[in-house]
C-alpha cells in the first residue's frame, strides 16, 4: 500500500503500480475487513485519477467513503469527498466539484483537527474560484490553505498546485513576466521534490501560457511540448485542456507552421530540468 500511493505521487511511478494494485485487491478480498477495502478503493481512485479516467476514479472514491462511513474513519470520509470532487472538477463540472467540497469540509468541521484534508480542500476550492473567474477568492482560499499547511508536513504535490496558483493569480495582477519569475522556480522545487508527471506538466502548460503573453512565442511552444511528452499520451483534465486551449494555433500564427514545428520536435525531448533551467536561466 504504501509503496503503491508512493509510486502514484512521484516521477517515474505511475506505470509501476498496476501489480502491486492487482496484489492489494487480492489482500483485500482475502482478508475482507472494510478499511482494507476502503484503502484500496481510495489507491484505485487516485490511480484512475491520475490516468485522466474520472467515472472510474469517482467510483472507487465513493466506495471508500462508503466502507470508511461504516467503520467509522472519521478523518478519512471528508479526504474521500474531497477527492470525489476532485473527480467533478477535472471532468469539468464545477458546480458539482463546489456541493462536494462543501460536504466534506462540514465534515471535517465535525471532527477537528483534519488539516491536511483542509489544506488539500481550499487547493481544490482555489482551483474553482480560478476556473469561475473569481480571483479575489482564490487568493483567499490559497492563503487558507498556507496556514493549515503550517501544521502539517507538507506533501510536494499540494504545494506545487498552491505555487501554481499563485503564479496565475500573479499573471493576472502583475503581468506574465512577474507570474514567470514565481513558476520556474516552483518548476524547479517540484522537480526536486519528485512529483508525478502530471503535476510538472501542469506547471509547465501554466508556464508556456505565460510566455505567450509575454511575447516569447517559441519558448512558449517548446515548453508546451515539453509538458505534452511528459504527460506521455495520458489527457489533461478539462480545467488544464481549458488553459491550453487556442495556445498551439496563437504560437503557430506567430511563429509560421515550419519554425513552429521545428520548436515543437526541440521542447518534445526537453527534461522537467531543462525546462526549469530555460525559465530560471540556471
Amino acid at each position: 500500500m504504501l509503496r503503491t500511493h508512493v509510486a502514484i505521487d512521484i516521477t517515474g511511478g505511475l506505470p509501476t503500480v498496476d501489480s502491486d494494485l492487482a496484489e492489494l485487491h487480492a489482500i483485500a478480498q482475502r482478508v475482507g475487513d472494510r478499511w482494507t477495502r476502503a484503502q484500496v478503493a481510495s489507491a484505485a481512485g487516485e490511480i484512475a485519477l491520475s490516468r485522466g479516467r474520472y467515472a472510474e476514479a469517482r467510483t472507487e472514491f465513493e466506495e471508500c467513503l462508503r466502507l470508511a462511513r461504516e467503520v467509522g474513519a472519521h478523518v478519512e470520509a471528508p479526504f474521500a469527498l474531497a477527492r470525489i470532487a476532485e473527480t467533478a472538477y477535472s471532468a469539468g463540472d464545477l458546480d458539482d466539484a463546489e456541493r462536494l467540497l462543501a460536504e466534506a469540509d462540514e465534515e471535517a468541521d465535525q471532527h477537528g483537527g483534519v488539516y491536511d484534508v483542509s489544506a488539500y480542500a481550499r487547493l481544490l476550492a482555489a482551483l474553482i474560484a480560478l476556473q469561475r473567474g473569481d480571483a479575489g477568492r482564490a487568493r483567499t482560499e490559497c492563503e487558507l490553505a498556507r496556514v493549515q499547511t503550517e501544521r502539517i508536513t507538507v506533501p510536494g504535490q499540494l504545494t506545487a498546485g498552491l505555487d501554481t496558483v499563485d503564479a496565475v493569480l500573479t499573471a493576472r495582477e502583475q503581468g506574465p513576466a512577474a507570474a514567470l519569475a514565481l513558476i520556474g522556480p516552483a518548476l524547479g522545487a517540484a522537480v526536486t521534490a519528485r512529483c508525478a508527471e502530471r503535476v510538472l506538466a501542469g506547471m509547465a502548460e501554466a508556464a508556456a501560457r505565460f510566455l505567450a503573453d509575454a511575447d516569447r512565442p517559441a519558448e512558449a511552444v517548446r515548453v508546451l511540448a515539453a509538458a505534452t511528452a511528459w504527460r506521455a499520451g495520458l489527457p489533461r483534465s478539462a480545467p488544464e485542456a481549458t488553459a491550453v486551449e487556442g495556445l498551439p494555433e496563437r504560437t503557430r500564427a506567430l511563429l509560421g507552421p515550419d519554425r513552429w514545428a521545428r520548436e515543437e520536435v526541440a521542447g518534445a525531448v526537453l527534461t522537467p530540468a531543462a525546462v526549469v533551467t530555460a525559465l530560471t536561466g540556471s
